[in-house]
Parts: structure tokens; sequence; C-alpha cells
């Protein structure tokens, strides 16, 4: 079938399916035939992949050769070691790296769209999994396309294509066929998956799904590619230059023994041990398990991370430019004052809820007796693309919550869309544009044209030429407007969101005409006026930011008014501008004024990208927060992009990072912290494993130097085995500090101060093991080594305990460390007073040792923490 060649009629026909859609239970007998309206893509991981990858690291096949060479020269203790420590390293790093692989698919899965389908001649908002052939697609503005369609009917609709043809210029489309031959550019009839919508709305019965569409057919023959995420290639980047330097020192330690004489193989066998123990291969698939752990508990705050890499970024932001209406501000929005008429009425009653009612005064009126009022109301309801889902008490609809407080004012009136529409059938619709500031609907009253038209009541008296007084149209003076615009001033000052509406009457229309040509000489009906109260924390959540050292902007499409009103709400106390005061200023004045405006108002996403731009060229790291289609340029601009769940469109949730879920500004703000804590979270591992790497390759190139074979290649896995593996990723869970958000945000993540201090405690470490060694060969020399052995493996936890201290967190902060430092520690006693110990080349410890032990083991920890107290005295003076 080509559906493009066909009529819509043919097209129904074809798929069995009417004007109303589907039934549900034909809906779910051809999701069983057709499948999932889904991608497939190529499985990226599967668990014999991940363990197999364990071992692609150039050192892991060295060790594997010096085990074959081992056994070879039937030093079969040496080679059965070596192998076990191996396969357990392995098996540590794929249970890891599966865990992070498992939580980037479930993320995946949580970010299927939700479309709006028609199905039993009701709209209804489904899953895009569960869209099937033959169901009736409903677009808007700012849809993503989920499956491959034929247009019905369509309203100014324009669709951005690019994905599929690419090119970026949005396609006019129609529902009238076209011929059979007709190339899939130019199919100005159907609209496929992966498009979206700029502009109009259409329904469209959909074609195909899934692998079948268009979309589906070009994703079979392209190879997904995994991305690496850019703090991970840093890191890894980072580890192949310290890699360079540890291969570097442990050649010379190999050169050194094999000069003083000791066994070839031995020596080689230590510098590639040496080589594997101190290179910090783990490092940038820690950085990946670390993210996907911040990805869960950024969920459990109602933020839903898009992109890995962001649950980081957002820790290291300096500015939030915030969108007023429903991030700071509720939008249970309520109409409570009607200015119509030259009057003032009053509306009682509480967001959707339908109890309440319209006064002059103190008095309830019968709606129909006020001429311009009731036109105002009706106006309200009419060119409103907001669709009722239930009549009950408490209506729900989907769409703008703007639009439902006019349709449940209008209620409150007696007046209902579906009954009035059948009166006044729309034939056409000019959409809102951010340029425009304005919506106009075209309906059809017996004989004669009728245009509706609300938007920002400074454009609405702007455009119109008359007024509506009681039942008389009167022309509109210049004095009467600049008192239209006194009253609508005078409501927005009191952080009421006004709109304005007026209406004008044709005796012809054509289809082909303009916004422009259809909105001017309107007749002015009056405003509604709605109040949209700060959400709850959202003060106290700027009052976090300040002390955290970031800067919060309102960027907003409301009026400066309104914008400031709520602005001192909620305390925003800098300067506020509006679009045309923004434009004015060069990029330059803007750069240098912009550190000073809370509040920018009425602004146009042009205006949003000078903003980032602005912030930017002052060195901040800007997240910016946006819900329509013609936010995504700035969303893609920002650090980090962050789009409404609830009322956002799909094509700014698919080019952001993170989304909200529950449109709260505070959800932001524990974001911010959920992602410190991942950056300091990642910063603890980096400090934990190199100071540790540094006194491991230190203390063996030292007494290298004294011809002493300090550790033997098994000790020295055993050491990396038990140190890096458990304890070390076990930080990725610790819970946030408590002064957390009182620290300015930080974007390096090794920074000169954290290099200073793994260079410092790593002397420590290093001057106290070697301490330990030579006390040990005076006092009791053949249990010299075993000592050191035992040393490397406590010594190292004492690190911990610094790092504890420094940000004065409880031991027992984060009980998985616990356990796994514990674990160790048994691990190791286990191998000193049980037949393994004869395996490794150690000796059980006497009590003489173990005292010793603890009292190189105190200076040691003395001495560490008068560095870090030094250290941290440094940080604070500056900072």
């Amino acid at each position: 079938m080509k559906p493009w060649s066909l009529t819509v009629d043919s097209v129904m026909k074809e798929l069995g399916t009417s004007k109303k859609g589907l039934s549900e239970s034909e809906a779910k007998k051809r999701l069983l035939v057709y499948g999932k309206n889904e991608i497939k893509e190529v499985k990226r991981f599967t668990g014999l992949k991940i363990f197999l990858r364990q071992f692609s690291s150039i050192l892991v096949w060295l060790l594997l050769v010096a085990a074959l060479v081992s056994a070879f020269l039937n030093n079969f203790i040496d080679f059965w070691l070596i192998l076990g420590i191996l396969i357990v390293n392995a098996i540590l790093g794929f249970f890891q790296e599966y865990r992070s692989e498992k939580a980037i698919e479930k993320l995946k899965a949580m970010l299927v769209p939700k479309v709006k389908v028609k199905r039993e001649g009701k709209i209804k908002e489904i899953n895009s999994a569960y869209v099937v052939p033959g169901d009736i697609l409903v677009l808007e503005e700012g849809d993503k396309v989920m499956a491959d369609a034929r247009i019905m009917k369509a309203n100014e609709l324009k669709v951005n294509e690019a994905p599929l043809t690419g090119e970026s210029v949005p396609v006019e489309k129609f529902s009238k066929p076209l011929p059979a031959e007709t190339v899939l550019h130019e199919r100005k009839n159907m609209v496929y998956k992966g498009s979206s919508v700029v502009s109009g709305n259409a329904e469209a019965i959909v074609t195909a799904t899934g692998m079948n569409t268009e979309y589906g057919k070009i994703a079979r023959m392209v190879k997904e590619t995994k991305t690496e995420i850019p703090l991970q290639r840093y890191l890894s980047n980072f580890s192949k230059k310290l890699s360079i330097g540890v291969v570097f020192i442990a050649a010379i330690v190999t050169l050194v023994y094999i000069l003083f004489k000791f066994s070839f193989i031995q020596s080689v066998l230590t510098g590639i041990s040496l080589a594997v123990a101190a290179i910090p291969e783990g490092l940038p698939a820690v950085v990946t398990i670390a993210l996907a752990i911040a990805v869960q508990k950024m969920l459990k705050v109602k933020a839903l991370i898009r992109k890995l890499p962001a649950a980081e970024a957002l820790g290291s932001v300096t500015v939030i430019c915030s969108d007023k209406t429903g991030t700071i501000t509720k939008e249970e929005l309520a109409v409570t004052k009607i200015f119509t008429d030259n009057k003032f009425f009053d509306v009682s009653g509480i967001g959707f809820n339908l109890k309440g009612e319209i006064k002059l005064g103190k008095k309830k009126i019968k709606v129909k007796q006020y001429g311009s009022l009731f036109e105002t109301l009706k106006c309200g309801v009419l060119c409103n693309n907001v669709k009722v889902l239930s009549s009950k008490k408490k209506l729900s609809f989907i769409g703008d919550p703007t639009e439902a407080a006019l349709i449940v004012c209008g209620l409150k009136a007696g007046i209902e869309k579906n009954k009035i529409e059948k009166i006044e059938e729309r034939v056409k619709e000019f959409p809102f544009s951010s340029e425009r500031k304005m919506m106009s609907t075209v309906h059809k009253k017996q004989e004669e044209f009728v245009v509706y038209t609300k938007g920002a009541p400074e454009i609405i008296i702007k455009k119109s030429s008359y007024i509506l007084l009681g039942k008389k149209v009167k022309r509109l003076s210049e004095k009467e407007k600049e008192r239209l615009e006194e009253v609508y001033h005078n409501l927005a000052s009191q952080g009421l969101r006004v709109l304005g509406f007026a209406y004008k009457k044709l005796r012809k229309f054509d289809e082909r005409s303009k916004a422009e040509e259809v909105e001017k000489e309107l007749v002015f009906l009056g405003m509604q006026a709605m109040l949209d109260l700060p959400r709850e924390n959202v003060r106290k959540a700027i009052r976090v930011c300040k002390r955290a050292g970031i800067k919060v902007i309102m960027v907003t499409g409301d009026s400066l008014l309104t914008a400031k009103a709520i602005a001192k709400k909620i305390g925003l106390e800098g300067k506020a501008i509006d679009g045309n005061e923004l434009r004015k200023l060069s990029q330059k004045e803007l750069e240098e004024k912009i550190q000073n405006i809370d509040v920018f108002a009425r602004v146009t996403p042009e205006d949003k990208l000078r903003i980032i731009e602005a912030l930017k060229a002052r060195k901040h790291r800007v997240a910016m927060t946006g819900d329509g289609i013609n936010d995504a340029p700035a969303l893609k601009k920002a650090d980090v992009g962050i789009a409404m769940g609830i009322r956002g469109t799909e094509v700014a949730k698919e080019v952001s990072d993170i989304i909200l879920l529950d449109d709260n500004f505070v959800t932001i703000v524990e974001a911010v912290k959920a992602g410190r804590n991942v950056h300091d979270n990642i910063e603890k591992f980096i400090n934990y494993l190199l100071t540790c790497n540094v006194a491991e390759v230190l203390v063996i190139f030292i007494l290298s130097l004294f011809k002493v074979l300090a550790l033997t290649p098994v000790q020295i896995l055993w050491i990396n085995l038990l140190t890096d593996g458990l304890p070390a990723i076990s930080f990725a869970f610790d819970p946030p500090r408590k002064r957390l958000m009182e620290t300015k945000p930080r974007s390096e993540l090794l920074s000169r101060n954290l290099i200073f201090s793994i260079a410092s405690i790593g002397l420590v470490l290093t001057f106290s093991l070697i301490l330990l060694y030579f006390l040990s060969t005076k006092l009791f020399p053949e249990l010299a080594t075993t000592v050191l052995f035992t040393g490397f493996v406590f010594y190292e936890f004492l690190r911990v305990v610094s790092i504890r201290y420094k940000e004065r967190m409880s031991l027992l902060a984060n009980k998985k460390l616990i356990f796994a430092i514990g674990l160790s520690i048994c691990l190791q006693i286990l191998l000193l007073y049980s037949p393994l110990h004869s395996i490794f080349k150690a000796l059980p410890l006497t009590l003489s040792a173990w005292l010793l032990l603890i009292a190189v083991g105190s200076l040691s920890f003395i001495l560490t923490i008068f560095v870090t107290k030094i250290l941290s005295r440094k940080e604070n003076v500056a900072g």
C-alpha cells in the first residue's frame, strides 16, 4: 500500500479503522500481530562480552604470559595463584560493569515518550510503544512523531523532517492525495517517525510502526556505537598518561632486580605485577558505576537523567536559569479576576475544581446578562486546544494548564466547550507563536465567520480598534487603550498571570489567509487574570543555591510586572528587565550587566540563547530549563538542559540532559546536591586509589635500590585485589557530606589540591611502610616481608579514615564500605593463619609483629591527619 497516493477514506478502509480510531480490544489484537512500536537496537553487550573485556588490557595479557612461563618452569604455585587472582579480579570487574550496563538499559526503558491517540472516539495518552497501524495520532506543536502516518486533516502543520531527509527547513503538510511515484521527501501528506511538529496540529492514520517505518529501515543499516562519557574519556586519558610513568618505573625496578642478580623470571613477574597493581585501569569504569548509582538517587527526587554525564555536570553548575510558570510556581492555575465592560468580576474556586462562582462585588450574577463578560469567557473556551478527558466534578485535561483554567472558568459560567463548538465550528487555527505572542481560531457561525483571539494583553490591546461594552461595539480610543494597559499593569503587579481577549466578525474567510491579515482591527473583549502561587520550599531552595554559590535567574515569557511580583515573593532581589530592554543591549553590554540581573521577562527563544552565551562568556556553567519546541536550541546550548516532564514537549525532552518528572524547581536543587555528591565520591575514589598506588610504586622502587625484593608478584596482586577492589568501589555509595551545599561549585575533578593531597599522603604512606620494613628486619628478620605485606593492606585502609576525617563524616556512614574493608581484613588474616600463607610465601605474624604494625600505623595515622589538616586549612584560605 502507498498511503500517500490514496484518499483518507481509502487508507482507513485498507487499515480497517475509522475517524473515531480503533477500539481498545482491536488495538490489543494488532499489538500481538505487529509487535511493539520500537526500534530494535543491536544489543550492545552480553554477559560473555563483558567478562572477556576484563582480559583486554595488554598488562593482563603480559601477566598471563608470565603465568604460563612460570608453569613452563614448573613453578605451578605461582602459575595458579596469578591465574586465580586474575580470574577473581575479572569476576569483580564483570559484576561492576554488568550492573552499570543494566542501569543504563533501565534508564533507556524509562525514556519511552507518550503520544496522544484517538480510540473509540476519545483522545487518550498512551506509551508510544503501544501505537499500532490504524491508530489515529493527534499531533500538536512540539510533539515527536512516533510512527509513519497518513495525514487526515492538518491545520497550519509544519514538520521538521531533518532526521530523515537532512533538510532542517520545516515542511508544510496537507491531506490531499499525491501521485504514487512521489519520493519520500516530497510526500507532504505523510508524517514519519523521528520527525517533529514545529507548528500547527493534525490528525493522522498510523500506516507503519517500529522497524517497518522509514526510520526503522534506516536503523537496520546502522549499527549502534557506544558513546564514551566525557568524564570517562578525561579519566581514561589521565590513566594512560599515569600508566606511562608507572610502566617506566616498573621497567626500572625490573632492570634493577636483574642487575642485582635476582631471578630473571622473578624480576619480570614483579615488574609486570607492579604495573598491573599500580595502573588505575578501573578508573573510567568506576565513573560509569558512580554515575549509574547517581541516576537511581536522582530518580528518587523526581529528576530523570537522560545522559549519564549530566548526573555529575549538574553538580558543577554556577547558574540555574529557570522558567517561572510551573517550575517556580505551582501552575495550579485558577482565574480569580475578570476585567470587561469597565468592571472587575471576582471568580471563586481553587485549581481545576468546578466549585466556584462569578461575582460583581459581593453579588452573584447571571453571566448571560453581561454581554461582554459572556463573550470574554466564550472566547477563552473556543480559542483553546485543551482536551477535556472527563465531565466529573474535578476535570482532567490534556494540554496547557493556562488553557485548562480558562475552560474551568467557562464551566463555572455554564459555557461547555463541546456544546458551543457544535454551534460555532472551528475551521481554522493560527497557533500561538512566541513572536506574535497570541493565538487565534476561526469559527463558522451560521452564515458568518468569527475570529477569537487571546494572548499577551499589551499585544491584544495594540491590535484592537474597537471594544465591546455591554452588547455594543464602540471605537477604542488611544486614551482608552492607555486605561486598559493601566488595568493590566495593576493586575500583573499583584503577581497574577493575565491574558487579553478579542474577537472579530467576518462575512467571508479564505483558509489561505495569514495570521497578520486576520489579527488586526479586533474588538477588545476583556482580560482574565489567574493566580499562580510559588511552590512550597522554592524560597528556601533559592537560599540554599545562594549559599552554594549558585546564581538563580528567572527567565519567563510572562510580563515584567508579574515576574517581578513573583521574584519578590521567592527572594530574587536583583535587577529585572524585559525582552525589549534586553534586545537593546549589545552582547558585550549584556555580559557586563548579567551578573546583577535576576529576572528576564517577555523573552523569546533567541533571547534565551543570548543569555546563555553571556553567562558562558563570564565563565559560568549554566543549567537552563525549558518546555516548548522553541526552547530546544537553548537546552542544547546550556551545559545542562533541563526539560519539564509534565508540560514539556517531546522535542524539548529529547534534546535535554535531565527531565524533571514533577516540573519543580526544588527538584533541580536536590538534583544539584546529588550531582555534587557524585563528584565528591569519584574524587574520593581517585584520592584513595592513587594515594595507595603511589605508595606501592615508591616503596617497591626505593627498596629495590637496597637490593630488597620487597614483595613477591603474587603478594602485589593480592594487595591490589583486597584494596583496589570492593573497598575502592564502595566510595560510590557514600552519602552526601553535611556542608555539601555550603561550598562553591567545582568543575575540576583532578584539582591541584587533590593532586597535592595524593602526593603528600602517598609520601607519608611510603615513609611509614619503609620504616616498618627496616624496623622489622632489625627485630624479626624472618617476618620482615610478611609484615610489609600486611602493612600494605592495613595502612591503605588508614587512608579511608583520613578521608572521612577531612569531610567530617562518620566511619559508619557507608555500611558497604565498612563491609568491604572488614572483608578484606578478614581475608588477609585468613591468609596469614591458614595453609594459604605458604603459597603466598608469607608467615603467621607474632604478637610483637602486630604491635610493631600498630605502632607504626599509629604514627602514620597521626602524620596523615596532620598533613590533612594543613591541606584543609590551605583549601579554606584559597576558597
